[in-house]
């Protein structure tokens, strides 16, 4: 693959985050989101599997990439045909997770991506409809804040999602959310929380390790929770996809 360039902005590649990685999940470069000089993406993708990461350094972006295009988390295993939950497509969920090996790291891959309580920083669409709302404000455009209010509805939409991939009302993923919370926090508050970080980190991993072969989920529960998160992207999708045209529209018409 080529350099990571186009003619309004230049891109910078960035290496994988997740030296752990094995490629298996719909987080590795086979579902990843590669460099594309012909269709640079979102400015703040961030798979956590060892496809590139872009991010823009310089250059005016385009004529809709400030406003019609909200930033996206990327989340691991959150992508189309990736968390399909047909087993026909190679790659649905069913068929890259056949033997159950590494399936719960995918689900909490899901979870930390989109909630901000998890360690990748959340899905951003309240923050991306605050820019909207003051916007409206500062430009005088009070129809940005209805598109403000859909892009909150859009920000529940993705919280349903997370909820879903990941349970709370089984023991050990509640308790595994409660960990990598904790982390996160740990993180934020610096060198005070770095016992609390220790240990957390410690049982973390260690649950993780425990269900890397098989989450603690039956089989009938993995199949309905891979059928609602495939409804819950295509939700999700539609909703994005209808907002950004509105939003689109406006531009073309201010």
């Amino acid at each position: 693959m080529g350099g990571c360039t186009s003619t309004t902005a230049r891109w910078r590649r960035s290496p994988c985050r997740s030296p752990t990685s094995t490629g298996r999940g719909p987080g590795s470069a086979a579902t990843g989101t590669p460099c594309s000089s012909s269709a640079p993406p979102a400015p703040s993708c961030r798979p956590t599997g060892c496809a590139p990461r872009c991010s823009r350094v310089s250059g005016p972006p385009s004529t809709t990439s400030a406003a019609a295009r909200p930033p996206s988390p990327c989340p691991p295993g959150a992508g189309g045909r990736g968390c399909s939950s047909t087993a026909r497509a190679a790659k649905g969920w069913p068929t890259v997770f056949a033997d159950g090996r590494g399936l719960l790291r995918a689900l909490a891959s899901v979870w930390e991506a989109v909630e901000p309580a998890g360690m990748d920083g959340g899905h951003l669409r309240g923050l991306f409809a605050d820019g909207l709302a003051q916007a409206a404000a500062v430009l005088d455009e009070p129809e940005l804040v209805a598109e403000a209010q859909r892009w909150r509805e859009i920000a529940t939409r993705w919280h349903a999602l997370a909820e879903t991939a990941l349970p709370d009302d089984v023991p050990t993923i509640a308790r595994l959310r409660e960990l990598s919370a904790t982390v996160t926090g740990a993180v934020a508050e610096g060198d005070a929380g770095a016992g609390e970080r220790a240990t957390a980190a410690e049982e973390l991993w260690r649950l993780r390790a425990e269900h890397a072969d098989a989450p603690p989920l039956d089989g009938d529960r993995l199949a309905a929770i891979r059928a609602e998160m495939s409804r819950h992207l295509g939700g999700i999708h539609d909703a994005e996809v209808a907002a950004v045209r509105r939003l689109g529209g406006l531009l073309a018409g201010a």
